[in-house]
């Protein structure tokens, strides 16, 4: 097997030659570039795939088209008409190859190697289907890339094999490869008329059944280097050994992994007319947040719940700058008197809340990397047996159960501010294989950090919880400005009578530039209190905002003072630029 770099390829396209029926493509395995610096929402490129692309050619020994060095947010070389444009002779390349393939063997598989941004261990197929009552159908105008034989043979192979891993594989869950100038539907007759001659090649390839196309869509723990990324690469290329005596025309039941029952696939004929978007609205999330300042290990952990749902997550600061995140994509299950997204669960029992993860997540050592998902990645590491599990005490008269905290949270999605509880939180972490105890003060409800409404130009939220706190148990305090320059200031106390509204002046939380840390984090009572924190955790973040606008989040965990009453608590400041600011989180 040769390795090397193809004439007008410059020096970003690896070529491996190899004479296994099988070709594969890695078409963002380079890194961010001027480009994607130069951009306010850059497209994160999938790390990792460039090296996983070569150790699987290696083993299966076919041939690969490894882009190793081209930034997507240059050229996406997933896209067919920027390739059209800007490199037409990598189409040429992959006609050639799949031409020479199924001349020597009578068919050929592609394989599309991607990464998807979640942390949870997840191989998602893209075949242009998706799920749709309990049956895979195409997913809009999509065609089929691949036959039943494959998808019964190879891929139902592969769904065992992840499976007795730990890897969820998935149909089309989010990126079905469906989409028109995606570049998996070059290996169908969707393109058969194109005027690009490479196009007209593969579609009638695709058009005699002599072409099975699948992207791999590979989560961040099957990337990173170790176990896990070990065990994938194996299961994906012992499930592809021997593709070239797949039966296209074999029918039958395709192994739903993810229902646990039998669905059939229907037509391969794309669907005649486009649905119309759906427009959901922002989900509610439920979160428990909670920090030790013994240890100075604080977590975030939250469920989308309702409309709009899109998932999990738990995000743990680990003393210094050293950040853990685990994220699941998905509907949580919701039961009656728990809430799970794959290792995460939130457990209600009596009037008691146990919060468990046990599962991979990654760990950055430098939080401020979040600016930049793609450094964050980049700069982190794998741990495929982090534990975190604790029991949130609640005070008596707490009156919480699953129905009252989803009530809560569907409220505080629609009202000024959420409804909470405040309690201790015993447990312990385990993370690098040790362990840490920890006795923490925590709040449950509506999450603090939840996406809430858009239209804002900053919002400032502070809580605190007073342990030792006689007549005051804890407080919130919270000031929006809006887009129009209203501002909204909105404060809650909490005794052992439940919650009473306050009037808030003044929220402040400030911070030189997103990646420092805030020097001041005070909320001003109309009362005359003041509650004055002092920072001891802090990681920036940073997401796309409505309207072409960037968002951009301080967060973390704070010690805090009101009176005489010392507690510890959580702050968030995000602020939303101008649609026109060219700066972007890299600069």
């Amino acid at each position: 097997m040769q390795s090397g770099h193809s004439k007008g390829a410059s020096d970003w396209l690896e070529t491996i030659d190899g004479k296994a029926p099988i070709l594969l493509i890695a078409p963002h395995g380079g890194r961010a570039g001027p480009a994607a610096h130069a951009t306010l929402h850059p497209k994160v490129n999938d790390l990792y795939t460039a090296e996983m692309t070569r150790e699987l050619a290696r083993m299966l020994g076919g041939p690969a088209l490894i882009n190793t060095g081209m930034d997507r947010n240059e050229v996406d070389c997933n896209r067919i008409a920027q390739l059209a444009r800007h490199a037409p002779w990598l189409l040429d390349m992959i006609a050639r190859h799949t031409a020479q393939l199924v001349q020597r063997h009578g068919r050929a598989t592609i394989i599309l190697i991607h990464g998807w941004n979640i942390i949870e261990p997840r191989l998602d197929y893209g075949l242009g289907l998706r799920h749709r009552n309990g049956t895979l159908v195409p997913a809009g105008a999509a065609c089929v890339s691949a036959s039943d034989g494959f998808i019964n043979g190879p891929l139902s192979d592969l769904s065992i094999r992840l499976e007795q891993h730990g890897i969820k594989p998935t149909f089309g869950s989010r990126y079905p490869g469906g989409a028109l100038q995606n570049l998996l539907q070059a290996f169908t007759e969707r393109h058969r008329r194109s005027e690009i001659a490479a196009l007209r090649q593969l579609g009638d390839l695709a058009a005699d059944q002599r072409i099975d196309a699948v992207q791999l869509e590979l989560s961040v723990a099957l990337r990173l280097p170790g176990r896990i990324r070990t065990r994938a690469i194996n299961a994906i290329a012992s499930a592809f050994r021997g593709t070239a005596s797949v039966d296209p025309k074999v029918d039958g039941n395709i192994a739903d992994t993810t229902c646990g029952n039998h669905v059939v696939k229907r037509s391969l004929k794309p669907l005649a007319r486009k649905l119309a978007p759906k427009v959901t609205p922002n989900p509610a999330r439920i979160g428990i947040e909670f920090y030790d300042s013994r240890t100075k290990i604080g977590a975030t952990a939250s469920f989308d719940i309702g409309a709009g749902a899109t998932g999990g997550r738990i995000l743990m600061m680990l003393g210094g700058r050293r950040v853990a995140l685990f994220t699941g994509e998905g509907r949580p299950i919701v039961e009656d008197s728990h809430i799970t997204l794959g290792p995460l669960e939130l457990r209600i029992k009596d009037q008691d809340v146990e919060l468990s993860f046990n599962g991979a997540a990654i760990i950055v050592p430098d939080g401020t990397a979040y600016l930049s998902i793609e450094r964050a990645i980049g700069s982190a590491a794998i741990d495929d047996e982090v534990k975190l599990l604790g029991r949130l005490q609640m005070p008596s008269g707490g009156l919480l159960n699953l129905a009252s905290l989803l009530r809560g949270a569907a409220l505080g999605a629609s009202s000024r501010f959420p409804i909470a509880w405040f309690g201790r939180f015993r447990g312990g972490i385990q993370i690098d294989r040790r362990r840490e105890s920890l006795d923490a003060s925590a709040r449950i409800g509506f999450s603090m950090v939840g996406p809430g409404p858009s239209n804002f130009k900053s919002r400032r939220t502070i809580w605190a919880h007073f342990p030792e706190g006689q007549r005051l148990e804890a407080a919130e305090a919270r000031m929006v400005c809006g887009t129009d320059g209203e501002r909204d200031l909105f404060g809650r106390l909490y005794n052992s009578d439940g919650a009473q509204e306050c009037e808030v002046a003044r929220v402040a939380i400030e911070a030189f530039a997103p990646q420092h840390c805030p020097a001041i984090v005070v909320a001003d009572l109309s009362s005359g209190d003041r509650l004055i924190g002092t920072v001891e955790s802090f990681i920036p973040l940073s997401r796309p905002g409505p309207d072409g606008t960037r968002i951009y989040t301080s967060l973390g965990f704070a010690r805090f003072q009101m009176r005489e009453l010392a507690g510890v608590g959580m702050y968030e400041y995000s602020r939303c630029t101008d649609p026109m600011t060219s700066q972007n989180s890299e600069e």
